[in-house]
């Protein structure tokens, strides 16, 4: 009777080791998985805001154009 309550308090500790690893890699994985996504918003915004400042200058230069043209 002593060796199977031996057995079985070690598969219980083996088990409950298997899911405090599975819950540090799920949420080690949730951090990767937020920080790649901050990462491409942050990339996603910046690339915009550069279009959106290349497109005003153009505006701005074919205004320049347009009335050195007519003058």
């Amino acid at each position: 009777m002593i060796p199977n309550l031996i057995l079985q308090e070690r598969l219980m500790t083996g088990i409950e080791s298997i899911k405090s690893y599975n819950s540090e890699f799920m949420v080690n994985t949730l951090s990767i998985l937020v920080f790649i996504f901050a990462f491409f918003i942050i990339t996603i915004k910046r690339f915009n805001k550069k279009t959106i400042q290349q497109k005003k200058t153009h505006i701005e230069d074919f205004y320049q154009k347009v009335i050195n043209y007519t003058n």
